[in-house]
């Protein structure tokens, strides 16, 4: 099991966390503004088109944002941007706080706890034509009401409004993904 004791900070953490277990492999690293940036990659992935990759982002000293991305999941991609840690994300009664998280027992036990599980949810797409106009995301499942809705269609607002007065924009294929299939964890 992974301890954070035997870690100096997060990018140690990290990449044990990830590559030690033969499943993932560092495919860059670099700075995104202010962030270190590292990007891992999914070793069994088929095809580009499949590929799962994390990217970590480190603020100094601290855990900025750790994102899982894979083009087969728009929404999830969506819901994570502009999404950070903060200091208190896993500190119980207490919120916020600075950016980022702090290296610590608890916050490295949480994170590798999320990941063990891999993602949660499911996402349910709306294609047209073979391409994604719509996503309702449910990262909860312990609350199937909290969802999110993304819209991905480029028409203009006349277009999208004549379409549904003409009933001509097409048929809509209706495609769910379990998250966990994308991610099922370390």
């Amino acid at each position: 099991m992974v301890n954070a004791t035997t870690f100096d900070n997060w990018k140690t953490f990290i990449n044990s966390m990830l590559l030690d277990g033969g499943k993932f492999t560092r495919l860059s690293t670099g700075k995104k503004e202010q962030a270190d940036i590292e990007v891992f990659v999914l070793k069994d992935n088929r095809d580009e088109y499949h590929t799962t990759r994390i990217e970590a982002g480190y603020l100094d000293d601290r855990l900025f944002y750790l994102n899982i991305n894979n083009p087969k999941i728009p929404g999830y991609i969506k819901f994570q941007e502009g999404e950070y840690f903060h200091q208190h994300d896993f500190t119980e009664g207490k919120s916020k706080g600075m950016p980022g998280l702090e290296f610590n027992e608890a916050n490295s036990q949480a994170i590798l706890c999320e990941f063990k599980k891999g993602l949660q949810g499911k996402e349910v797409q709306y294609l047209r034509h073979g391409k994604v106009v719509k996503v309702e995301l449910y990262p909860v499942p312990e609350m199937p009401d909290m969802s999110y809705v993304y819209d991905f269609e480029k028409a203009r607002v006349f277009d999208k409004f004549r379409n549904i007065l003409n009933k001509s924009g097409g048929d809509l294929e209706i495609r769910e993904i379990n998250l966990n299939d994308i991610f099922s964890g370390i």
